[in-house]
């Protein structure tokens, strides 16, 4: 049986969905009602929320391929992201600055915060 499982996972490829450049961008931004994240332009994201902020998503790798990206997100507003994102780790907490990395799969979000 672990031979049998070790032989398929030497035989799996894992696609990456690669941005426009070779390292990543960073877009740093101050924002109040709604966001774009980029993700064609920008690998990470440092967010000062001005205000509730609704975030969107756009650049999503295709289907079988993923794509990783972080974010640091502050301030004592509400961030709302878009519906089946999947969220670990700790609560947001406008009082400190919020990690956020990010993983896309098969258009599937799993975001992991950690209060910094």
């Amino acid at each position: 049986m672990v031979v049998a499982l070790t032989k398929k996972l030497k035989n799996y490829k894992m696609q990456t969905y690669k941005s426009n450049s070779q390292y990543g961008k960073l877009q740093t931004s101050s924002v109040i009602t709604t966001f774009d994240l980029n993700l064609k332009s920008f690998t990470d994201f440092d967010i000062t929320l001005t205000g509730d902020t609704a975030f969107t998503i756009s650049g999503l790798p295709p289907v079988n391929q993923t794509l990783s990206f972080t974010m640091i997100i502050r301030g004592s507003f509400v961030p709302t992201f878009p519906v089946g994102w999947v969220f670990a780790g700790d609560s947001y907490s406008g009082a400190v600055d919020n990690f956020h990395a990010v993983h896309v799969n098969n258009l599937k979000v799993t975001a992991f915060i950690t209060n910094l």
